[in-house]
């Protein structure tokens, strides 16, 4: 029980006082049985209908003759939609009620409509689809489905404006970060949509405030989730797309989003791989979000530029080689009041080898509260060190986090990085990790310093389609040669990838047991 109690205190230490009001807030209108509907609204909707001057990203087909798959899983509605359906959990409730599918090159208006009228129909049923982050969404779906399609439908507007109106009185305070972000843009474009002078100066004090926040000096987005980077830079061009159908009215707020995005453009380009693929560290699946280069085409044709920045604050390093491409991560986990997002994988590393992954983040598959979802956040699953049984930062649930990693130095030159984190302090130890590239291939050493010598573990996880054999010595993933000095056992174990959500896939894991100091070699 005192552990139960230590780590909630070691969690909610660190929240601000916003969101501990707020937190109180919405959980004295539950107790209260205030459920949250949409109310009536005086006949004074005026929706700006301006077609935009080039055309929105596509979105990946989900929807098929009544059809949804979201998550790698489908479930097929025959009469009225089920907004509510709860079978695979609410993370795939959330996609049913985002609308992200209107913007699928299959869909067509009337197939459209006819989807958004179901929702109309049944919007006094609906619950989860009314909470403020699916409501943002939706929000910005239907107007730019409008515009592209020139609807002008009362009722599609006047559900438009009441959902407005019902976002304005649940702006996610509680939780801040990515949500707090979209419930701006969300205002932003029910703003400038219905010209309504109210909702615009909301949304841009919102945008203006978090904007600053969020987003570090080296451009990344401060949860340090590349796949979240590209979301939350696709929601700011389309905001900039809007603004620029009334840039007159609204310039000091077009030039603010315009390089935030081209910052945040520059981040993504760094630390993208050659392949097109981004890193999966933290909460990121490929498929997701659209891909780095969508983005920056998109970019491109409203006129934006690419930041010519170094990566730094987010804590993310990429060294290109000729053949290869390693991505180290010598950062924190994240905001220590939202790292809902974060993994137990400080000092974690992900290896390209001629453009395909070799060693790799284990990945996400599920966001429910469970084992696995423990488990793939935990630091045996990410390519790091572990002391004994103990965890580097305290992850649990779903999206919490209690004692956490930092970063206490970091040194770099021209072809290393040394670093320690204070990640097992509590047990009186540091970790230290020096990652050295050189002709001869990459080197990775361990040193675990402090009261006395205790066993530990480093983890290498290998793609799937990665062959790994012992052999002498040696350990051959492919055609990389691996060696180990230091070490008191190594073994070769299977574990569960990830491949996307719901999507799991066998693979190796080396596991290289050892006391004080470890040296890794990777013979490329």
């Amino acid at each position: 029980m005192n552990n139960r109690v230590g780590r909630f205190w070691r969690t909610i230490k660190y929240l601000k006082p916003i969101q501990l009001r707020y937190q109180f807030y919405h959980r004295l209108r539950k107790i209260g049985g205030r459920n949250i509907t949409i109310s009536d609204v005086e006949e004074r909707v005026r929706a700006i209908h301006k077609p935009p001057s080039i055309d929105w990203l596509p979105a990946q087909k989900s929807y098929a003759e009544g059809e949804f798959h979201f998550l790698n899983q489908s479930k097929k509605f025959e009469r009225s939609i089920n907004w509510n359906f709860p079978d695979f959990g609410k993370l795939w409730t959330y996609h049913l009620n985002y609308f992200d599918y209107l913007m699928q090159p299959e869909m067509d208006k009337e197939t459209g409509l006819h989807i958004i009228r179901d929702f109309i129909d049944n919007e006094q049923q609906i619950t989860v689809g009314l909470e403020a982050y699916p409501t943002s969404l939706r929000i910005f779906n239907w107007i730019k489905f409008s515009l592209r399609h020139n609807i002008n439908a009362s009722s599609v507007n006047q559900s438009l404006y009441q959902q407005l109106q019902l976002l304005q009185g649940n702006i996610e305070y509680h939780l801040l970060g990515n949500h707090l972000w979209e419930n701006g843009c969300a205002l932003l474009a029910g703003g400038l949509y219905f010209d309504e002078s109210k909702i615009l100066e909301l949304a841009k004090e919102i945008l203006q405030e978090q904007l600053a926040e969020q987003i570090l000096e080296d451009g990344g987005h401060f949860e340090r989730s590349p796949m979240y980077h590209q979301l939350l830079l696709h929601r700011l061009l389309d905001c900039y797309h809007l603004l620029s159908i009334h840039p007159e009215e609204n310039e000091d707020l077009g030039k603010l989003i315009g390089n935030a995005i081209e910052k945040m453009t520059g981040w993504l380009q760094n630390i993208t791989f050659r392949n097109g693929s981004i890193p999966r560290v933290n909460d990121a699946v490929n498929g997701w979000s659209p891909e780095t280069g969508q983005l920056i085409n998109y970019g491109e044709r409203l006129g934006l530029n690419i930041a010519d920045i170094l990566l730094g604050e987010s804590g993310y390093r990429m060294i290109r080689g000729v053949d290869y491409e390693w991505l180290i991560d010598v950062g924190d986990i994240g905001p220590d009041y939202i790292p809902g997002h974060a993994h137990s994988d400080t000092f974690s590393f992900v290896l390209h080898v001629h453009e395909k992954p070799v060693i790799v983040d284990t990945g996400v598959s599920t966001y429910e509260e469970c084992d696995r979802r423990v488990n793939e956040r935990a630091t045996a699953a990410h390519n790091t060190v572990k002391v004994g049984n103990k965890e580097q930062t305290e992850v649990w649930k779903s999206f919490r986090v209690g004692r956490r990693a930092r970063v206490t130095r970091c040194r770099e030159e021209s072809n290393f990085i040394d670093a320690e984190h204070n990640g097992y302090r509590h047990l009186g130890l540091t970790h230290r990790r020096i990652f050295k590239w050189a002709s001869g291939g990459l080197f990775v050493k361990d040193f675990i310093t402090g009261k006395k010598s205790r066993m530990s573990t480093a983890f290498l996880h290998f793609h799937p389609n990665v062959e790994v054999e012992e052999r002498g010595e040696f350990i051959y993933a492919d055609h990389i040669k691996l060696a180990f000095r230091g070490y008191e056992d190594i073994s070769i174990n299977d574990y569960d990838y990830a491949s996307g959500f719901n999507q799991l896939m066998a693979a190796r894991v080396v596991e290289i047991k050892f006391r004080d100091e470890l040296e890794t070699r990777l013979i490329l």
